[in-house]
C-alpha cells in the first residue's frame, strides 16, 4: 500500500505538467503558379503534382507551430531531397540546395501573406526563366 502512494505522489506532478503542454496548429495555402506555356510536373515523396500551363496548383497543409504564428514559422512542402522539376517531360531542373537563388526549395522565393489568425498563403511563381535555366532531362 505504502508504494501504491508513493507511486502516485511521484505520478501526480508529471501528469498535471503533461496536460498543460498545448500544442498549436498553423495552416498553409502553397499557391504555385505556372506563367510559362509548358506543363511542369513534380515530385515529393509517393505525391506528384501538375501544374499546367498558365495556372496554378494549390497545396494545402496543417503544420504544428508554437503560440505565435509568422511567415518565417513555415516549412515549404518538399524535403531537402534532390527534388525534379519537369517541363513537359523533356526538360528538367535538377533543385539540390535550399539556399539556392532560383530555388523552389529556397522559403526566400516565396510571397507570403496572411489570410487568417493561424493561416499564410504563399506563392512560387514559375517563369520562362524557370523553362531557360532547365536542361533536357537524362
Amino acid at each position: 500500500m505504502r508504494f501504491l502512494v508513493l507511486g502516485i505522489i511521484i505520478s501526480l506532478p508529471l501528469f498535471i505538467n503533461s496536460c498543460q503542454k498545448i500544442n498549436y496548429g498553423q495552416f498553409a495555402e502553397f499557391h504555385f503558379v505556372n506563367k510559362t506555356n509548358h506543363a511542369i510536373t513534380y515530385n515529393e515523396g509517393f505525391e506528384k503534382y501538375n501544374v499546367a500551363a498558365m495556372s496554378t496548383t494549390i497545396v494545402k497543409e496543417s503544420q504544428y507551430a508554437g503560440k505565435n504564428v509568422t511567415a518565417e514559422g513555415y516549412m515549404i512542402p518538399f524535403g531537402p531531397n534532390p527534388f525534379v522539376i519537369h517541363f513537359d517531360q523533356l526538360k528538367c531542373i535538377r533543385e539540390h540546395h535550399p539556399d539556392s537563388i532560383h530555388s523552389v526549395l529556397n522559403f526566400k522565393n516565396y510571397v507570403s501573406e496572411k489570410i487568417g489568425e493561424r493561416t499564410y498563403k504563399f506563392t512560387y511563381t514559375f517563369t520562362e526563366a524557370d523553362y531557360n535555366r532547365a536542361v533536357a532531362c537524362p
